[in-house]
């Protein structure tokens, strides 16, 4: 299991949380600072271990994450064919650039490419939304993905490795990534409506019946 980057998701939340006691530009206001200045605090002093962990600057990625929902959600995004499109492209290049000529910091290599994509693809118009729900339904999947991506990576690796084809090179590299994006999305999805949809709509339903119990039981 990723365990390093839930680590990260519970710090943001928690975050989060206490930004609650705020609303609107003031939420997204509070959140930011207090992320830049876990970031900052954690550079001026050097901070190593757990501390140097969870101020790294990666975590400012949740910030821009942010930016993009309050934008969103508020409807300060105005559908624009043209921005989207270039903002999108300009992600995707500088990600590709970053592959070749790294900087060694994830915030600039992943993290600024990652914001214009998501942007930009926030400001396309929805032109085939009806056509790509199978986008909306894997998003609804997203966690379960997330959670079980790591074993259908280990399970190809091993299925390529006594195939005798190396993942590292450029022709069974991008087959592996190929099949991994396929498998782990229909894996994904299966555990998400088998698994993960029936245990929350029986704890629903468990939850419902505690705040309401039978009438019986009343008198």
């Amino acid at each position: 299991i990723p365990g390093w980057t839930l680590n990260y998701e519970m710090a943001f939340y928690l975050i989060f949380a206490m930004t609650l006691l705020t609303s609107g530009i003031w939420r997204l206001l509070s959140l930011g600072a207090a992320l830049v200045s876990i970031v900052v605090l954690g550079s001026l002093f050097s901070w190593q271990g757990i501390l140097g962990f969870y101020s790294d600057s990666i975590v400012l990625i949740f910030l821009f994450g942010s930016c993009i929902g309050f934008l969103y959600t508020s409807g300060r995004i105005k559908k624009k064919l043209l921005l989207g499109s270039i903002l999108s492209l300009t992600g995707i290049i500088i990600w590709l650039f970053a592959q070749h000529y790294p900087t060694g910091n994830r915030v600039i290599d992943a993290g600024i490419p990652a914001t214009l994509i998501v942007a930009g693809f926030c400001l396309l118009p929805n032109f085939f939304k009806n056509q790509l729900k199978w986008l909306g339904m894997l998003g609804d999947a997203s966690y379960s993905i997330y959670l079980s991506h790591v074993f259908v990576l280990a399970f190809l690796r091993n299925v390529f490795n006594k195939a005798g084809m190396q993942i590292n090179s450029d022709a069974s590299g991008w087959v592996y990534m190929f099949f991994n994006l396929i498998l782990c999305a229909i894996i994904g999805w299966l555990i998400y409506t088998f698994v993960e949809n029936f245990y929350t709509r029986r704890i629903a339903h468990w939850r419902k019946s505690s705040n309401h119990p039978p009438s019986s039981a009343t008198t």
